[in-house]
């Protein structure tokens, strides 16, 4: 037969060499924040429609439940690189976020603006799964490395 074809990547390509990432999420909150009347409105917005884009939809038929809902959300979050944790307690469901993968930003600058966005995620990608719960609020920072989500809604 043929031989193969073998490629190989090359640190000299022209598409190689230093990625920007936090440089573009400045941009970007720092103009919503500056040119919305309201950010963390517009954020929450942004937020809710790629959470509903992130996840997949159950079949018209299936209902999920709020176990397999919050499970699919810490898959989610854990593929984003927030090191989510879910608790359970009598009084409420949590979801504990060990790393923010933009806290630079949502520290020294713009928290209002990510924050909302995170939140955002949550909300729509629960609402995408027509879920029995709901993303009720985040609570940012309450200790340096810990967010905590507060879910709402059935406590199966």
């Amino acid at each position: 037969g043929r031989p193969r074809v073998l490629y190989s990547a090359r640190a000299d390509s022209p598409r190689a060499g230093r990625r920007s990432y936090r440089l573009l999420a400045e941009i970007l909150t720092s103009y919503l924040a500056g040119r919305t009347k309201q950010p963390g409105h517009a954020a929450l917005q942004a937020g809710e429609a790629w959470g509903r884009f992130l996840t997949e939809r159950p079949a018209p038929i299936r209902r999920v439940d709020a176990a397999a809902a919050t499970q699919q959300l810490v898959d989610v979050l854990d593929e984003i690189g927030f090191a989510p944790e879910a608790v359970t307690n009598r009084r409420e469901r949590q979801i504990l976020l060990h790393h923010c993968p933009f806290r630079e930003i949502a520290v020294e600058e713009h928290g209002t603006v990510v924050c909302a966005v995170h939140l955002g995620l949550m909300r729509g990608l629960l609402a995408e799964l027509d879920a029995p719960i709901e993303a009720a609020r985040l609570d940012p920072f309450v200790e340096p490395g810990l967010c905590i989500t507060r879910l709402t809604g059935a406590s199966s």
